[in-house]
C-alpha cells in the first residue's frame, strides 16, 4: 500500500527513479517504469508473464528517509482526518515527536526501528457524551505506512440487478462483494455498502428450492446502480468436493464455508455461496461453484473447554483460484492454540489470557496480535484502546499469557486510573505468512469482512484465534 501510494505521488510530479527492481511496486493503471512491464499478478515485473513469488511492500523507496514512518488517519467515511495526535516513541519509550495529522490526515516522523506510534481520537456517541479511541502500534518498521480508521461508515446504497437466467431455473440468488446476499426473481436490489465504491456481483440459478445452483453469472468490477445480467453470461457451475486433514481432534464442533471472489483486490461476496457439511474423517461434502469463480474458504472450530461454558473459536481465511478443482485442505501449521477470555488490570495495564492447545496436530505460532481493553470513566465518557503489535510482546505468566499495555509519553488522559470500570477486554491472535505480515497490520483498520486483505499479493492465509 505505501509503495503504490508512493509511486502514484511521484509519477504525478513525473519524478519517480526507473532503477526501480522487478516486483517492488504495483502497477499504476496498468503503467509501470521505465523497464518494467505490468504482469497478470498487477506488479512491475521484466514481462508480462514473469512471476513474483511475493511482493516486498515494506522496501524503502528513493527518495524517502529509510527511518520516516507514516501514519494515515481517516474519518468513518473513508477520507482524511485532521486533528488527530499521534505521538511517536522509540523503542524504550521515549518521545520522538507528537503531531496532530494534516489535513491530509497524515503525521510523519523519523523513526528508529522499533519504535512506536499513538493515535489518538474523540468519537462522538450516538447519543450524548464521547470516548477516547486510541490505537498504539508496536515495533514499527523504517518505511511502515500504517492506515487507520476507528469507524466504519454503516450507509448503504440500493443496486438493482436485472437478469436473464436459463428456463430450467426457477430459484435465483444474488451475491455481491461486501453485500448480504438476497434471492428472488429478476430484479433483485442489493444493499451495497458506501464504503465498497467497486464490487462483484455473481448470480446463481438451481432448479428448485431444494437444488444446488446448475447455472451462474458474473458481473466484476461494478459502481453502478442498475445492472443487467444477460441469459447470455450464465454458465453450468461446476462441482467440487475435498477432504480436510491437519484439523484438531479436541474441537467441539468445526463448519466450512465457500464464499466467491472474482477480482483479486475486491472483497469476496458478503455470504457464503455454499455450505457444505464436514463428517468425522475431515471429508466436505459436494458443493456447486460458479464457473470462473475463485472460493473464498472460511474454516471455524470451535473448542468448549466446559460443558455449558463458552465457545473458544478461531478461523483460517483462504483463497483459492477460479481455476481449483478440489477443496482439498492441509491445515496444518495454520491453526494456532485457542484463546480463552481475557482479563485486563488496570493497575498493571496487564492482559491476560488461558489457551488451549490443539490436539492431535502441532500448533502454528502467530504473527502478530490485537489487544483492546476498554474502560468507562464517567456515565458519559470513556475509553476504547487498542494495541497492535508482534507476537513476540506476548510473554508466558502461571499457565496463561499476558501482555503489557505501554506507557505513551507525556500526561495522557486516555491511560486507565484505578477508578475506571473495565467493560470490554479482547485479545486476537493472528497468523499470516511472514512477507505478507507487515502489509497486513498497515490496513488492518478498520477490520470487517470487506476490508480486501487478499489484495496482498503475498498473502495466502489468514488465521484468527479470537478471545473475548
Amino acid at each position: 500500500m505505501r509503495t503504490f501510494f508512493l509511486l502514484l505521488t511521484l509519477a504525478a510530479a513525473g519524478c519517480y527513479n526507473p532503477s526501480l527492481q522487478p516486483c517492488e511496486i504495483a502497477c499504476a493503471n496498468n503503467a509501470c517504469p521505465d523497464g518494467l512491464t505490468c504482469n497478470g499478478q498487477n506488479l512491475c515485473a521484466m514481462t508480462p508473464t514473469a512471476t513474483c513469488a511475493d511482493l516486498p511492500f515494506d522496501a524503502p523507496v528513493d527518495g524517502t528517509s529509510a527511518n520516516t514512518v507514516t501514519i494515515e488517519v481517516r474519518d468513518r467515511m473513508g477520507g482524511p482526518l485532521a486533528a488527530a495526535l499521534v505521538v511517536f516513541a522509540d523503542a524504550a519509550g521515549a518521545q520522538i515527536a507528537e503531531m496532530p495529522t494534516g489535513p491530509d490526515g497524515l503525521a510523519t516522523a523519523a523513526l528508529p526501528p522499533g519504535g512506536s506510534a499513538t493515535v489518538i481520537r474523540t468519537i462522538n456517541r450516538a447519543g450524548a457524551g464521547s470516548d477516547l479511541n486510541v490505537t498504539t502500534y508496536l515495533d514499527l518498521w523504517p518505511g511502515a505506512h500504517v492506515i487507520t480508521q476507528a469507524e466504519i461508515d454503516q450507509g448503504t446504497r440500493a443496486v438493482r440487478v436485472n437478469f436473464t437466467a436459463p428456463t430450467s431455473t426457477t430459484q435465483f440468488v444474488v451475491h455481491a462483494s461486501c453485500a448480504t446476499s438476497k434471492s428472488g426473481g429478476s430484479p433483485v436490489s442489493l444493499d451495497v455498502p458506501d464504503r465498497c465504491p467497486m464490487f462483484d456481483v455473481i448470480v446463481t440459478a438451481a432448479p428448485s428450492s431444494s437444488s444446488m445452483p446448475t447455472h451462474a453469472a458474473i458481473l466484476p468490477n461494478q459502481t453502478g446502480a442498475i445492472l443487467t445480467v444477460p441469459l447470455s453470461s450464465f454458465q453450468p457451475t461446476r462441482m467440487l468436493s475435498g477432504t480436510l486433514i491437519g484439523l484438531p481432534t479436541n474441537t467441539s464442533s468445526r463448519t466450512f464455508n465457500a464464499s466467491g471472489w472474482v477480482t483479486s483486490a475486491l472483497p469476496a461476496t458478503g455470504s457464503p455461496l455454499s455450505m457444505p457439511t464436514i463428517d468425522a474423517a475431515g471429508v466436505v461434502s459436494a458443493i456447486a461453484h460458479p464457473t470462473g469463480v475463485g472460493v473464498a474458504s472460511q474454516l471455524t472450530v470451535f473448542h468448549q473447554p466446559i460443558a455449558g461454558g463458552p465457545m473458544f473459536r478461531q478461523i483460517v481465511h483462504e483463497r483459492l483460484a477460479a481455476a481449483t478443482t478440489t477443496l482439498d485442505r492441509n491445515f496444518g501449521g495454520m491453526l494456532m492454540p485457542w484463546v480463552g477470555n481475557p482479563t485486563f488490570n488496570l493497575q498493571t495495564r496487564k492482559l491476560s489470557w488461558p489457551t488451549v492447545a490443539p490436539a492431535g496436530i502441532t500448533p502454528g505460532t502467530p504473527s502478530f496480535f490485537t489487544a483492546v481493553a476498554q474502560y468507562s470513566r464517567t456515565a458519559d465518557s470513556g475509553v476504547v484502546w487498542r494495541l497492535v503489535g508482534p507476537a513476540s510482546r506476548i510473554t508466558a505468566a502461571g499457565g496463561s499469557q499476558e501482555l503489557v499495555f505501554p506507557d505513551v509519553p507525556g500526561s495522557r488522559t486516555f491511560e486507565p486510573l484505578p477508578t475506571d470500570m473495565v467493560t470490554l477486554d479482547l485479545i486476537t491472535l493472528y497468523q499470516v505468512e511472514s512477507l505478507a505480515e507487515h502489509d497486513v497490520i498497515q490496513i488492518l483498520e478498520p477490520s470487517g469482512p470487506d476490508v480486501g486483505y487478499f489484495k496482498i499479493p503475498a498473502l495466502r492465509h489468514m488465521s484468527i484465534s479470537i478471545g473475548q
